[in-house]
């Protein structure tokens, strides 16, 4: 199964890439993809570990859509993390 991610905004600059693809050999959870992508992106830690705690800035998306932390993804599923904007 193949999931891409898609990081947008000043969170692409921290990782240090736009999209990348995980390969994942069995069925996971949204939540668990961030585990993942957390251990392999350590410098994302601190935004992304409480990502789907109520008062987390960051919106996460798959196919467009809002993710919950127990969707089970799907093959070709594309996921997009979009780090809060300030500005004005």
């Amino acid at each position: 199964m193949r999931i891409k991610v898609k990081y947008m905004l000043w969170l692409r600059e921290k990782i240090g890439i736009e999209q990348e693809e995980f390969k994942l050999d069995r069925e996971t959870t949204l939540e668990n993809l961030v585990r993942m992508i957390i251990l392999k992106h350590r410098e994302a830690e601190k935004y992304l570990s409480n990502i789907f705690s109520d008062n987390n800035p960051f919106i996460i998306l798959v196919n467009g859509r809002p993710g919950r932390k127990n969707y089970i993804l799907k093959d070709n599923d594309l996921v997009t993390i979009l780090p809060p904007v300030s500005g004005g």
